[in-house]
């Protein structure tokens, strides 16, 4: 049998229809984000300071917010880059998720 990466199987015959489709939810948008970070990651790679080290870099996530869906609230963690060019503000700005 496949290891299901969504829910506990132990804990699912006690979960409402909502709370799988909260749940489910919730896990797709932190997979959109996580992709969304990436190709903007992907996009500024060879963006390097004179010092070698890379411009953009990720830098942890803003705040925890709440997004309300059909079936609930759902905790949203957007992910953050750091730009590090002088005077350059070419931070990630998330198309799923206004800020």
């Amino acid at each position: 049998m496949r290891k299901n990466k969504f829910f506990d199987i132990q804990k699912l015959d006690v979960l409402s229809l909502d709370e799988i489709a909260r749940q489910g939810a919730q896990e797709m948008l932190r997979m959109a984000l996580s992709a969304e970070i990436g190709a903007c990651l992907c996009s500024v790679e060879g963006v390097v300071l004179p010092d070698g080290r890379s411009a953009v870099v990720r830098n942890g996530n803003h705040r925890p917010r709440f997004i309300t869906v059909g079936s609930g609230q759902i905790e949203a963690v957007v992910p953050r880059t750091r730009d590090r060019r002088p005077g350059s503000k070419d931070n990630f700005m998330s198309s799923i998720i206004p800020p």
